[in-house]
This record gives structure tokens, C-alpha cells and sequence, in this order.
């Protein structure tokens, strides 16, 4: 798969099917069909662009979407991936799923960490507002680029301002068009960002 090459951490990858609840995914699938109708998830010049997670019932795990898949045109649960551990010490990532597991994946990870009451979070690209809201909303160092290390400990790091619980948006200095939105469930969290993207 050409997008794996974006994966910039070391990743532990079980290629298997795991157990998805079907209305978790059927959250999934709404929620992408509500972000690419909004333009905010897709593919540019053969890459795939946006990803979505959701916290496991035990608070340490993740499902999120796998890494390239807002080039595919039709989404399935073989599209999802289960983070079972991660290190950002060690730029770590361990899933299973019979797609690796999106390169923003120790991003959600970071916010997961952050702030406990979060239970999902949604990552999109959108330059129109990137652009403008740079800097005015919460937002990481320019020096922490997408996928990296750096950047979860930055999205940590803005995690602990009350301006960030209350806006619920991060710009992703360093990633340009980078977005992130994070809120109580996954649906509601789409419906803000896109109100916030698309007013």
C-alpha cells in the first residue's frame, strides 16, 4: 500500500480482522460520509488525507481508521484498525487490523493521554481555515511535523490550556491544512468541526 510509507513511527502490525462492534462502525461510516461531503476528508495526488478515532470501553485503546484510506471510495470495516498499545517515547505504535493503523495515530494517542474525558477525536485538512485560524485557535509549534513524536507532545502540551477544552479545535502548526477537533462522541465532534470549517 503506497501510504504506508507516511508512517513515521515504529509500528507492531497484527494484518488480522478484529472484533468491531457493528454501530461503532456505523458511527464510522456516517461521520466519514459528513466529513468528505464537507471536503474535509479525501485523497490529493494519491494520498489520503483525514482520520478518526474512537476510545475503547478500557480507556487505553483506540479504533481508528487506517493509514491512506480517504483515497478508497467505498469504507469498510477491513478500512479500521484497533490500537492496542503505544509508546511515544519510543515513537511506538502496536494494532490490529487488516489495514495499519493511520501515521497520525500517536496524535490521537496524545489527545487520548491529555485529556481523559475525550472519547473521540477527528483529524482533517481544510487550508481556507488552517490559514486563518493559525495561531488564533489553540495551535502546535510549527517545528512539530505530521506523524511524528514531536507533535503528540505538542498536542499534549496545548492539551493542558483551557482555551483547548473550550474550542475543542487545534491547528496543526507544523502540518499545513492540518486540523484537530475532539469531543464527547465521534458524530458530535464532526458536527462541530464542520460547523467551525463551514460556518
Amino acid at each position: 500500500m503506497k501510504a504506508k510509507k507516511y508512517i513515521k513511527f515504529t509500528h507492531d502490525w497484527q494484518e488480522k480482522a478484529f472484533d468491531l462492534d457493528e454501530a461503532l462502525f456505523a458511527q464510522f461510516y456516517e461521520a466519514r460520509e459528513r466529513l468528505m461531503k464537507a471536503g474535509l476528508m479525501g485523497g490529493d495526488d494519491g494520498i489520503g488525507f483525514g482520520n478518526m478515532s474512537v476510545r475503547s470501553k478500557d480507556q487505553r485503546n483506540f479504533v481508528i481508521t487506517g493509514t491512506g484510506t480517504g483515497l478508497q471510495k467505498s469504507f469498510t470495516p477491513r478500512h479500521m484498525a484497533l490500537v492496542t498499545d503505544y509508546a511515544f517515547d519510543r515513537n511506538f505504535v502496536r494494532s490490529i487490523g487488516l489495514t495499519p493503523a493511520s501515521s497520525e495515530s500517536l496524535s490521537h494517542a496524545a489527545i487520548y493521554q491529555a485529556l481523559p474525558d475525550v472519547q473521540a477525536v477527528v483529524h482533517v485538512h481544510h487550508k481556507k481555515f488552517w490559514t486563518e485560524q493559525l495561531n488564533k485557535l489553540p495551535t502546535t509549534s510549527t517545528l512539530a511535523e505530521y506523524g511524528t513524536v514531536e507533535l503528540a507532545q505538542a498536542l499534549y502540551d496545548v492539551c493542558m490550556h483551557q482555551q483547548v477544552c473550550d474550542e475543542k479545535i487545534i491547528v496543526m502548526g507544523g502540518h499545513p491544512e492540518g486540523i484537530i477537533a475532539f469531543g464527547e462522541d465521534l458524530l458530535t465532534c464532526v458536527d462541530h468541526l464542520i460547523d467551525k470549517v463551514n460556518p
